[in-house]
């Protein structure tokens, strides 16, 4: 999602919020879904765009928002990773509204990828199964 503005900062120097770029994806969140194409996270998506370090990058991914392209990102993205199975990188074309963006991946970012999610999992299912039991005093 960096073509959209992920990684990028607000002119003020704080870090894009992430759920700004994780929802339109989220094909299977419902909720997520929801919350990125309603009306009221237009409207901050376009406060994000006058906010913007680099407004172009923002723009984009309110075009995603305009016209539901989100799961277009995800079949790109699935491309991508079945080319990189079996190539040390690759390349995708997307088309949006006339402009013609191209994102590239190698095997090595796509590792880093999966790996920061399996953390995130198992840190939470380690929180969530390993938690100490709870008490089981009862009063008389």
């Amino acid at each position: 999602m960096p073509l959209f503005g992920k990684g990028s900062t607000l002119q003020r120097g704080i870090a894009m919020p992430v759920t700004q770029f994780w929802n339109p994806i989220a094909i299977n969140n419902v909720a997520a879904q929801s919350d990125f194409y309603s009306s009221a996270n237009r409207h901050v998506l376009e406060q994000l765009i006058r906010d913007a370090s680099e407004p172009e990058k923002l723009t984009r991914l309110l075009k995603v928002h305009r016209e539901t392209l989100g799961y277009q990102i995800v079949r790109c993205a699935e491309e991508m990773k079945i080319r990189l199975s079996d190539e040390d990188s690759a390349q995708a074309a997307l088309s949006m509204a006339g402009e013609s963006l191209t994102a590239s991946a190698d095997q090595n970012q796509l590792a880093e990828a999966i790996a920061t999610r399996l953390r995130r999992w198992q840190n939470w299912s380690q929180r969530r199964w390993h938690r100490p039991a709870p008490s089981q005093t009862q009063s008389l």
